[in-house]
């Protein structure tokens, strides 16, 4: 009888490690592992999806038009009749985005319009407004041999930009010739997306832009302190038949009020229509960016006069022109690094939408004085109040059921896109109402809240921050039609997703985390790094160094500066000279006039960049993540007291580089090595390794633990 060999004998045991470490050597070769490899990953869900551009610049045929901003205005007044010019190379475009599903039951629809906004119905005419507005996209998209969608299928919103048109009054009387032409260019624009939809694939994706907002930094409609919401939401359509994408709409959490339009006699499409040209120049497709939450959401760019001085691109231009540039360069690329780093495809094949009208009563004067005097001035045939205040009044529709006495009509709506909800909000919501529509939607991948949708309605937050709003230096109380507002939103929004299948979980907005000291007592500092805009007349050195603008804004504590009834002289933080700037610990010169520098980063890479503002123990801490000149995104680390999005601190803990994190949180970006690969594998291998000199013990697979997770697609 021969002897059988020994399965664990020495040799065997060598040929075996050796077998085991040639095939970990093959596999770090081939690139990161799936932690879900022995898992089904879902196919993305096919949907019919289309995407329709039309200019609504103001023609000789529509007359000019007031632009909606804020101060004096040489471009709005009624002496000079408004304006019809537009930013040389820029453009203002109604878009529209059509998805339906593949089986051709359903379709939903967005629209975005460059305008300061645009209220459901219109007191001039029957057929003005945006709900007026979404009956006639319906009645042209139905009968075309396309699937076809209800009113509480479409969603339609303006960007807020305050170098744009006012369709709402308060700068100068609406032109109804106008916006009847923006209704009919948006009508064409939706013709267009669905005349275009093609068979396509959907993927979406988060990430933090809060820090572009005022987190620290005190100014006007900026209450520093409080909770942010900084999640900008993307999703983009890929073609099935060639994988190109057709289009990204993303919703962008930055006030657009960059650019003080009423102090030039021009509009601007201001950071969205940026992003639009950006996406579309870096091969994103057509570029859809509407706005995201913009209550007590501004920049510190806000309203940026300085003048740049003379020099190749002309004479006495602002700086807010490159700002808006280089902000919509910096928002696309964050949505597309997002999608790259750590998108989700859509399984999910549904396609619907749900919407109702709430009664919600109006309690502040001045809102309702600005609603009523409308209907006062037209009775009278003069401009009586608006020759009085200065200031022209609204033209919402005051008949029913948009207003019966104190009360108006206002409609939500949610749509559903597999696992994606976009959540209209009609007006400026506060950061606590998104954030709380968010958790309550919690069975939803994605949640896009849209401002300025289906109406709009002005700023709107819980009653916990009325007292609040009228201490800090702002609009907010001026322009809020009432305390119930916001919740109202909430739980409308709770209601239409649970009828569209969405798990909910019903909460209210949460009154905890504003921080009402900073307000008085410290100042702030902020920077981050901007990419070149297509028009700054920045120029790159030789060598491979990537030149790249540094914005940096400072404040002090309002109680040096502010005297909304605070007490008289010096309280909190008073800054003692400029702020410093560093960027991995290599001083950056700034111009204190500017408020800007440009820096030579070495190449591409993860730049820790820090400011200190002196005299104050105000610090501040972003990385910035360098691909090239105009492919830039940055992670900022908020000040605890912010409340910052949870993806802030996520991105924070992740990822290599010069002690700089990772752009986005859970996965490494193809351009750096994986050095987390090793990592897991080698163990692998070695338990592998001990299991067979183990005797009468098998590996077996054990049960799973947490889920598994798709991989996201490069």
């Amino acid at each position: 009888m021969s002897k059988s060999r020994c399965a664990t004998s020495p040799k065997h045991r060598l040929r075996v490690i050796a077998a085991l470490l040639l095939a970990v050597g093959g596999l770090l070769a081939a690139g990161p592992v799936s932690a879900a490899t022995s898992a089904a990953v879902p196919a993305p869900a096919r949907f019919l999806v289309g995407v329709g551009v039309a200019s609504v610049v103001p023609t000789t045929a529509t007359g000019p038009t007031h632009v909606g901003g804020y101060g004096d205005c040489r471009g709005c007044t009624a002496a000079n009749g408004g304006t019809s010019a537009v930013r040389a190379g820029d453009t203002l475009d109604a878009r529209a985005v059509y998805v339906a599903a593949a089986d051709g039951k359903t379709a939903d629809l967005v629209v975005t319009i460059p305008a300061e906004g645009m209220f459901a119905a219109n007191d001039e005419a029957p057929d003005l407004g945006i709900d007026p507005l979404r009956t006639q996209i319906v009645a042209a998209l139905t009968g075309t041999g396309r699937p076809v969608l209800a009113l509480g299928n479409v969603v339609v919103s303006t960007t807020h930009c305050h170098a744009c048109p006012t369709l709402v009054g308060i700068w100068g009387p609406t032109n109804p010739g106008y916006l009847r032409y923006v209704q009919a260019q948006a009508v064409l624009a939706a013709q267009d997306a669905q005349r275009s939809a093609v068979p396509a694939t959907l993927r979406w994706a988060t990430a933090d832009l809060g820090y572009v907002d005022d987190v620290t930094v005190g100014q006007l409609n900026a209450n520093e302190g409080w909770p942010l919401d900084g999640q900008l939401s993307v999703l983009q359509a890929r073609a099935v038949a060639d994988g190109r994408p057709l289009l990204t709409y993303a919703d962008v959490p930055v006030h657009g009020n960059i650019t003080k339009g009423p102090e030039l006699p021009e509009m601007t499409s201001e950071y969205f229509g940026a992003a639009d040209r950006w996406l579309a120049v870096h091969g994103q497709g057509a570029g859809v960016v509407a706005a995201g939450t913009l209550g007590d959401q501004t920049s510190p760019m806000q309203g940026d006069s300085v003048r740049l001085p003379a020099g190749p691109r002309g004479p006495d231009l602002p700086r807010s022109y490159d700002d808006i540039d280089r902000l919509g360069g910096l928002a696309a690329a964050t949505a597309v690094q997002a999608l790259d780093h750590h998108g989700h495809d859509v399984t999910d094949p549904t396609v619907g939408g749900a919407e109702r009208q709430v009664p919600v009563p109006v309690t502040n004067p001045i809102v309702l004085g600005l609603l009523y005097e409308h209907t006062i001035d037209s009775q009278l045939g003069q401009p009586a109040v608006q020759s009085v205040t200065g200031v022209s009044p609204t033209d919402r529709s005051t008949a029913a059921p948009y207003a019966v006495a104190n009360t108006i009509g206002v409609t939500f709506t949610v749509l559903r896109i597999g696992d994606v909800a976009v959540v209209s909000e009609p007006g400026e919501a506060f950061p606590h109402i998104s954030l709380a529509i968010r958790r309550a939607l919690s069975g939803a991948g994605a949640v896009f809240t849209v401002a300025n949708a289906q109406d709009q309605l002005g700023y709107f937050y819980d009653p916990f921050a009325q007292v609040p709003t009228l201490y800090y230096s702002a609009d907010h109380y001026t322009f809020n039609v009432g305390p119930t507002l916001g919740e109202e939103n909430i739980q409308a929004a709770t209601a239409l997703a649970a009828l569209l299948g969405f798990a909910v979980t019903p909460t209210v907005a949460d009154p905890t985390g504003n921080d009402y000291t900073r307000f008085v007592l410290q100042g702030g500092v902020q920077t981050f790094v901007y990419p070149t805009g297509p028009r700054d007349g920045i120029e790159q050195p030789a060598g491979g160094a990537i030149r790249l603008p540094i914005e940096l804004r400072a404040s002090d504590a309002r109680g040096n500066d502010y005297d909304g009834g605070l007490p008289t002289g010096p309280l909190g933080d008073r800054a003692t000279g400029v702020p410093t700037v560093t960027v991995d610990g290599v001083p950056a010169t700034v111009d204190p006039a500017l408020a800007i520098t440009t820096f030579d980063f070495p190449g591409p890479g993860d730049y820790t960049v820090r400011a200190t503002l002196p005299g104050t123990p105000q610090t501040w801490t972003a990385c910035a993540h360098v691909r090239s000149a105009t492919d830039v995104t940055n992670t900022a680390l908020y000040p605890a007291a912010t409340g910052a999005h949870p993806l802030a601190t996520q991105n924070l803990a992740d990822g290599p580089g010069n002690g700089c994190p990772d752009a986005f949180p859970g996965q490494v970006p193809p351009s750096l090595p994986d050095t987390r690969a090793p990592a897991l594998l080698v163990p692998l291998a070695l338990a592998a390794v001990v299991g067979l000199g183990t005797r009468r013990r098998r590996l077996r697979p054990g049960p799973a633990k947490g889920g598994a997770h798709p991989t996201a697609a490069p």
